[in-house]
């Protein structure tokens, strides 16, 4: 014979994120903040989304671990880009220890940092035996951290390979190490 009926009521959803806020103007990156949900909720952790459009689609794009895990950087991984000088929209939402999701966040808005413009008044010394002198004048981006100098030896269209680095202050190079 069958038992008496029981009745049982499973935890609510996690609740809405909340305070979600974005930090752009970044090199390639968007990081990401916001409240933690109510430690009697039970939070696993977060799963964040992003879209190219305020509507979506949105796409989970990371996750972190823990009540109190309320910061994401958004960056360039394997098989997934984040671009120079764009837009991206995000929503967080808090997962319980069921694997069950809540309400994702309101969108936010976060822009990475347009790439530095390109260098200018670039001058090569000529008739000088196994050794090329570069000059350069200062970018007009306040926060440039280095120069990356690149030597082909097949022209513009011929492939390119990094010789040196030097840093912001730094606008001249001789590259002495050619081949006769």
């Amino acid at each position: 014979e069958p038992s008496a009926p029981v009745k049982a009521t499973t935890k609510a959803r996690p609740a809405k994120v909340m305070d979600v806020a974005a930090t752009d103007r970044l090199p390639r990156a968007v990081n990401l903040a916001w409240k933690a949900n109510p430690v009697g909720e039970e939070i696993e952790g977060y799963t964040i989304s992003r879209a190219d459009k305020l509507e979506g689609p949105f796409r989970e794009t990371g996750s972190t671990r823990g009540v109190n895990a309320t910061r994401y950087t958004d960056q360039p991984s394997v098989g997934y880009d984040v671009l120079d000088g764009a837009v991206y929209y995000y929503r967080v939402a808090a997962v319980n220890l069921g694997q069950v999701a809540g309400e994702p966040s309101d969108a936010v808005t976060g822009k990475t940092k347009l790439a530095p413009a390109k260098v200018a008044g670039v001058t090569v010394s000529k008739g000088k035996v196994r050794e090329v002198a570069l000059q350069w004048k200062a970018n007009p981006e306040p926060d440039i951290a280095s120069y990356a100098i690149y030597r082909s030896s097949t022209g513009a269209a011929g492939s390119f390979a990094k010789v040196a680095s030097v840093n912001a202050n730094t606008y001249a190079l001789v590259d002495a190490k050619l081949d006769a």
